[in-house]
């Protein structure tokens, strides 16, 4: 059999043949989407105001206070847990300088049904989560406190480190070789200019 595979480094590379191989991996068994929002975030504002809203940094979310209650006759379980995503503020003061409200949180309480087969008392599932959170609309102020509305894609995923075996076409090639980072060097462009007049233009002659 002849299979074609991209590579790693992105170039195309034949192979004649595959080789099972087992590896460890983290498998996701079961996974759901769920989409939260606060409409009224308050955040205390420190001294030196007014402020204007800059921007919003978020995070990726947390699992606290973890229940699991196997729903009897069925291969699921009631997942009751609270995601906390913890976030910072970037603000701009009067004199135009940026002023930073670091360790704020945002908790979202979750009581969802997974995908959960009984297994042995060895093996052990793992609850994660991935969270991406915006700011929507733009933030009211009053003297002493910022309002927001922030929204979060929770994305819920129940996972188990398993032995699988896969395809192996070999290991990857050779990378190519890195970029290295070069500073600006404004000689160098200058290297590359053209000369400019050295003499003012002459008058024309008159016959």
């Amino acid at each position: 059999m002849s299979v074609v595979q991209k590579c790693c480094d992105c170039s195309t590379v034949e192979h004649k043949k595959t080789v099972p191989v087992c590896i460890i991996v983290e498998k996701v068994f079961a996974s759901c989407l769920q989409k939260e929002c606060d409409p009224a975030v308050v955040v205390t504002l420190p001294a030196g105001g007014p402020f204007t809203f800059v921007s919003a940094s978020f995070c990726n979310g947390t699992i606290d206070n973890l229940i699991i209650t196997p729903i009897a006759m069925t291969t699921t379980a009631r997942f009751e847990f609270d995601v906390e995503i913890c976030y910072s503020l970037t603000l701009m003061n009067p004199g135009g300088m940026l002023v930073t409200i670091p360790n704020l949180t945002l908790t979202f309480h979750k009581d969802i049904v997974l995908y959960y087969p009984e297994t042995a008392s060895e093996f052990n599932f793992n609850l994660r989560v991935e969270t991406r959170s915006v700011v929507l609309g733009d933030p009211t102020f009053t003297a002493t406190k910022i309002t927001l509305a922030i929204g979060s894609y929770v994305i819920t995923k129940l996972t188990a480190c398993v032995q699988l075996q896969i395809p192996e076409f070999g290991f990857c090639p050779i990378p190519h070789e890195c970029e290295e980072f070069i500073p600006f060097n404004p000689c160098d462009e200058f290297a590359e200019s053209t000369p400019p007049a050295f003499f003012p233009p002459q008058q024309a002659t008159v016959l």
